[in-house]
């Protein structure tokens, strides 16, 4: 996943610009899809309690924000 969050960084850098701020926003797009998306679908299906969804939820929010972040930072153009 991490590279497709470096991956989804390149793609949106040339319009939002390089830094964190553009990390932070692919790193959203990677959560979305894997801790909002299909957390919510999971919990309801296995029926996991609504409280302990919103701390895995918040706890991948800033997993992924730091991912992001991390990757961006090692990501040079060549």
């Amino acid at each position: 996943m991490g590279v497709v969050l470096v991956l989804g960084y390149a793609c949106i850098r040339t319009r939002l610009g390089p830094g964190p701020k553009t990390a932070v926003i692919a790193g959203l797009f990677g959560w979305f899809g894997v801790y909002l998306y299909t957390g919510i679908i999971n919990g309801l299906l296995f029926g996991i309690p609504p409280a302990t969804m919103a701390v895995v939820v918040a706890f991948g929010l800033v997993e992924y924000a730091l991912a992001a972040v991390a990757g961006a930072y090692l990501y040079k153009e060549a």
